[in-house]
């Protein structure tokens, strides 16, 4: 008896929480499982860079300024791993902790200039009008500069404070050494490691759109931060930081941060990210002989048919609730 009371309030519980708009049991699995098409992760996109595009510069300006400032902690992480290794060198431990800035951005949703490589650049290549590419290149510009002044003000405030009173468990020669682990190789190879470092957040950008949750979102948000990080690519505003601190500190000049890393590393993220990731994907949605138009379809059918089918749920919930009430 008190077996079928429990199952009985549990129906109950999942009863009421239908009648309250919760989806049932079914639609949560059908939700979960269910796996959406290029066509329906391009609509996505689409539909968040209309929303990006609408924004004010003001707007745009304090995003990108949180983006800057929390993706710097990316750099503080890998510190505090090495010092706890005794690592002079970030290595694949360092790398666990490294997607932790690009986490806290993509949760929070503020704006990354590599992100904006993918959402933007799709709804130009959709609809190439004068009114959207002067946009994008406002987006780009506005972000891009806060993205940069929220890395240097976290980086200024690590180079000027004593490292006691900022991160005391991080010892300066580790801040150090994690920062002139970005600052390294040629020009041209700095290019390169950004084309790779670029590709990957736009990736990253792209594939957030294929799942629901928070869950989800950590998990490829970490994949692509990882890769990253072990394989030495570089990123434009979470190297930023790194750099930014040594010229903070007086080890490069401010000249050297700009030509030798923020150029090319800027510039790779840029082809990366508009090449490989959204020209990439955008012929894949136009070439793969299906219309974006079909996936308007699909994305209008299915919402329609899950609010029938949690209008239905929450009609049995309810008759469910009179009937356990003996209405």
């Amino acid at each position: 008896m008190q077996r079928e009371a429990g199952r009985s309030d549990a129906a109950r519980q999942v009863a009421l929480r239908a009648a309250e708009g919760w989806p049932g049991p079914h639609l949560a699995l059908h939700r979960v499982m269910a796996r959406i098409t290029a066509h329906q992760m391009f609509e996505r996109v689409r539909a968040d860079a209309k929303i990006e595009l609408e924004r004010s510069s003001v707007g745009l300006a304090f995003s990108g300024l949180s983006a800057g400032l929390n993706i710097s902690f990316s750099f503080v992480a890998i510190a505090a791993v090495m010092h706890a290794t005794g690592r002079t060198e970030p290595g694949l431990l360092a790398a666990v902790v490294y997607p932790v800035g690009f986490i806290i951005i993509v949760l929070a949703r503020a704006q990354l200039f590599s992100e904006n490589t993918l959402t933007p650049v799709l709804l130009v290549l959709d609809h190439p009008s004068r009114e959207h590419i002067v946009h994008t290149a406002r987006l780009w510009v506005v972000v891009l500069a806060f993205n940069l002044l929220g890395a240097w003000i976290f980086a200024i405030v690590l180079a000027v404070v004593p490292s006691p009173d900022v991160v005391p468990h991080v010892g300066r020669e580790w801040l150090d050494a994690a920062a002139r682990a970005s600052f390294r190789g040629s020009w041209i190879g700095v290019l390169v490691r950004g084309v790779f470092g670029g590709w990957l957040v736009a990736l990253m950008a792209w594939m957030v759109h294929s799942g629901e949750g928070a869950v989800s979102e950590i998990l490829v948000v970490w994949t692509a931060g990882f890769l990253i990080s072990a394989a030495g690519f570089a990123h434009s505003v979470a190297g930023a930081t790194e750099v930014l601190y040594l010229a903070g500190r007086g080890i490069i000049g401010y000249g050297d941060w700009f030509w030798r890393f923020q150029v090319p590393v800027t510039l790779g993220n840029a082809i990366g990210g508009v090449v490989f990731v959204s020209l990439v994907n955008y012929a894949q949605v136009r070439g793969s002989g299906e219309d974006v138009e079909v996936a308007r379809r699909i994305e209008r059918e299915r919402a329609i048919k899950e609010k029938k089918e949690e209008a239905v749920a929450a009609s049995k919930a309810q008759r469910e609730l009179r009937q356990g009430r003996g209405e």
